[in-house]
């Protein structure tokens, strides 16, 4: 096989693994949604950043006794730079916070289970790393 054919099964291949993985680049900060989900497959809950306004939005969707805490952070996840907590079940009610996102600056969207308001610790996590 030429190294022409070794590179482009390569590149189809990485392709092809990134597109199941759903990997892609930073997606741009206009309004972008991730879920935390259980073993099960249910969605647990929704941290959505609204670019009109850098408003993010926590949706608790399963009434399972736990809430979901959505975070933003820093690039390299070492810092939260808010979060908000919401344990409103399938009731639909969302918390929010805002955040100023800057021009080419990277950051984390995450949401996560969470065994109350006061519980950092996150389970189930779900994460997007965004950029405007």
């Amino acid at each position: 096989m030429s190294k022409k054919s070794i590179l482009g099964t390569a590149l189809t291949g990485t392709a092809t693994a990134l597109i199941v993985l759903g990997m892609s680049g930073p997606a741009q900060a206009a309004d972008t949604q991730i879920y935390s989900h259980d073993t099960s497959g249910n969605v647990l809950g929704t941290i959505r950043h609204y670019d009109d306004g850098d408003r993010f939005g926590v949706t608790d969707l399963y009434p399972d006794g736990h809430g979901v805490r959505g975070y933003l952070l820093n690039a390299g996840q070492t810092l939260v730079l808010n979060s908000v907590y919401n344990g409103n079940g399938d009731e639909g009610a969302q918390t929010s916070f805002t955040y100023d996102i800057k021009s080419g600056t990277n950051y984390v969207m995450m949401i996560c289970i969470v065994d109350g308001s006061s519980d950092n610790t996150g389970q189930r996590c779900g994460s997007k790393t965004i950029t405007e």
